[in-house]
């Protein structure tokens, strides 16, 4: 597991800021001996997880667009929500940016996204791009229907911070209310301007704790029009968890 966790630690190094590594700066960035490197770079590069770039360096290498592949055509969340995901984005009457995002480790990951084609915002809410776990819609509708233990876990881990007993209570109660409405509506959470409705996907039977959400300016999309928006945003979840149930 040493050897894998190393693997691991190596590709997160790499990012949009730094796309290229040299082995001796991998190896004082990761406090490891340039030798172990070595053969960690060497057995990487000839599985395609890693290839050589310039002079001395690398970069990922294309194994991960196969494995993306692979990922795209075999999790249930995305084959189901991809069939239904455009539809709903015409259905909004505003521009908007529609995601499904999953609980990934600790973290909350939006892994598949489709926007209108008139959008004039940006969204934090990019594939593949780890986001706050206690804050906006997206996350909310899927922490508030974890069950209590795994919850209170994210709750007690380095995430949560230096929340204290009284906030705590006042999140708890807050997700609470989420899981009555069967929804969650936030505004500036997360992006300034932007506001974000989400729904809960939740299927026991796959291990599945997602959220399908619609994030659109908070300016443009007014409360008689969040009302019409909220039911199909719903709908479309359940469908969508119905959905994983059927095809599977």
């Amino acid at each position: 597991m040493a050897g894998l966790n190393r693997f691991i630690d190596i590709v997160r190094l790499f990012d949009e800021n730094h796309g290229e590594w040299t082995i001796p700066d991998m190896a004082a960035e990761l406090d490891t001996p340039a030798s172990t490197l070595y053969r960690n770079v060497r057995e990487l590069s000839k599985a395609g997880f890693l290839e050589s770039a310039r002079g001395t360096s690398y970069r990922l290498g294309p194994a991960f667009v196969e494995f993306d592949r692979r990922f795209q055509l075999s999790d249930p969340l995305i084959r189901s929500g991809s069939k239904f995901m455009l539809s709903l984005v015409d259905q909004v009457p505003v521009p908007c940016v529609v995601t499904l995002a999953r609980l990934y480790d600790d973290q909350v990951m939006c892994i598949l996204a489709e926007q209108s084609v008139d959008i004039r915002f940006q969204t934090s809410y990019q594939r593949g791009r780890p986001m706050p776990l206690f804050y906006g819609a997206t996350s909310k509708a899927i922490l508030a229907w974890l069950k209590p233990r795994r919850l209170e876990k994210l709750l007690d881990g380095p995430e949560s911070g230096d929340t204290n007993k009284l906030n705590r209570d006042e999140f708890l109660s807050e997700l609470g209310a989420i899981r009555s409405h069967g929804y969650c509506v936030t505004r500036g959470e997360v992006d300034s301007g932007l506001v974000g409705l989400a729904a809960p996907i939740a299927n026991e039977n796959y291990g599945i704790n997602a959220s399908l959400s619609i994030i659109a300016d908070s300016k443009v999309l007014d409360g008689k029009q969040e009302s019409r928006v909220l039911p199909l945003l719903v709908s479309t979840a359940q469908i969508i968890n119905n959905y994983i149930n059927d095809d599977m």
